[in-house]
């Protein structure tokens, strides 16, 4: 059983590791807590689908703002 506090660590150098910009040993321990933990893995195959649903939108019209707002809250990404 992957304990929860793994899980917090590893959703913090995901966003690196999807962008090929984590070292070695960072990839090395994701990949590890991947193969034991399915939450993670989902987490990690939505993320690469949104992001590549955002790339294949490229160009497209822009998001409603008050849908860009509910989303970048449920992402709780700030608007910088």
């Amino acid at each position: 059983m992957v304990e929860h506090e793994s899980c917090q660590e590893l959703l913090q150098g995901l966003s690196a590791y999807i962008d090929n910009e984590a070292s070695e040993k960072i990839c090395r321990e994701i990949e590890r807590h991947l193969e034991e933990c399915d939450n993670c893995r989902i987490m990690l195959d939505t993320m690469r689908k949104t992001i590549s649903l955002y790339q294949a939108a490229d160009g497209a019209d822009q998001i409603p703002g008050d849908i860009e707002e509910r989303l970048l809250n449920t992402l709780h990404i700030d608007d910088a």
